[in-house]
């Protein structure tokens, strides 16, 4: 989830397993810290959420998988200039660009209510949660262009 906040999807093309190790350390370091804060402030145990914790992590890595494969997918489309590339030159790209984080955000607050329906969590928490988690883990680096670093 966080991870695309530190590994923006263009990072792939040029795969550096250690930037990649990096992004996923934080990535798990971030969205337990957001977990254990959050019941904290409900006065749970943390204990209970450990395999909730574990399936806030993979679904957040589908749901940031989900959108770089939609932005893949739409940079395909013929004629329709959005690329990774200088996502800001362009206002059409910056709209789908922030669509897809939008897309992904949705995603995330869905498996993520998902994931806490069964827990011990009272069901105004389980939205709470998930709603947290999807706004501060969205990957806003979609709309970092690839320009910046050439």
């Amino acid at each position: 989830m966080i991870l695309n906040l530190f590994f923006p999807l263009w990072m792939i093309l040029y795969f550096n397993p250690l930037f990649i190790f990096i992004s996923l350390i934080v990535n798990i370091a971030i969205d337990t810290a957001i977990v254990a804060f959050f019941v904290k402030r409900t006065n749970l145990h943390l204990i209970n959420l450990k395999s909730n914790i574990v399936k806030t992590i993979v679904l957040g890595f589908v749901a940031d998988i989900t959108g770089g494969v939609l932005l893949i997918f739409i940079y395909g489309i013929p004629n329709f200039r959005i690329t990774y590339f200088e996502i800001w030159g362009n206002p059409l790209s910056i709209l789908v660009h922030s669509l897809a984080i939008l897309f992904v955000g949705v995603l995330i607050f869905l498996f993520n209510m998902l994931n806490y329906r069964s827990s011990e969590l009272l069901k105004t928490d389980v939205v709470k949660l998930s709603l947290l988690l999807a706004v501060i883990t969205m990957p806003y680096t979609f709309l970092i262009s690839s320009s910046l670093f050439n």
